[in-house]
């Protein structure tokens, strides 16, 4: 191997792996930002005398002096935030694009996930899927015993009515020719 090849081989490789921590670290929470007051905040909430907003990027902000003073709060997502809520001045969610609810006890200073709708989607999606490869298998034996039958009664006539078509390799039907 030349070391030119493993040069860029090592170039290459550190690039994936600093990109990949960039994307873990975006999954993170929302980044702190200074200028977060700055950014789009879509809803406004009261928690007793606080004064909270959630927004773009997951940003919640939080005030006790009626807006002249901002503290960004510890939020676990970079997703938009659309709504924000409190029933007293410790508890409250702030609510988010994909089915994702957040859910504080702390006055809005700490938040947690309480439901993220895109991994709920994606598991669903998964069994769906399962379920659809299940049947299609259960058909495909289904309908091999009512060909080995007609096969049976037809007498020497042509075996098989059928030819298996396939779209990909989880997935197979029959159709009749």
């Amino acid at each position: 191997m030349s070391p030119k090849f493993t040069v860029l081989a090592l170039v290459a490789m550190l690039s994936l792996l600093s990109s990949l921590a960039g994307h873990a670290q975006a999954r993170e929470g929302a980044p702190i930002m200074p200028l977060a007051h700055k950014a789009l905040l879509l809803d406004v909430a009261a928690a007793g005398e606080r004064v909270l907003v959630a927004g773009e990027h997951g940003i919640i902000l939080y005030s006790d002096d009626d807006g002249d003073h901002w503290q960004q709060a510890m939020v676990p997502t970079h997703h938009m935030l659309t709504g924000i809520h409190f029933v007293d001045r410790q508890k409250g969610w702030a609510v988010g694009h994909d089915g994702l609810i957040l859910v504080s006890d702390d006055g809005g200073e700490n938040w947690r996930i309480q439901r993220d709708g895109l991994a709920i989607q994606h598991q669903t999606n998964l069994e769906t899927r399962e379920a659809a490869h299940r049947r299609v298998e259960e058909l495909q034996q289904r309908l091999a015993t009512a060909d080995g039958a007609s096969d049976d009664a037809s007498d020497g006539q042509a075996k098989s009515n059928w030819r298996l078509t396939s779209t990909t390799r989880a997935s197979s039907w029959r159709t009749r020719i």
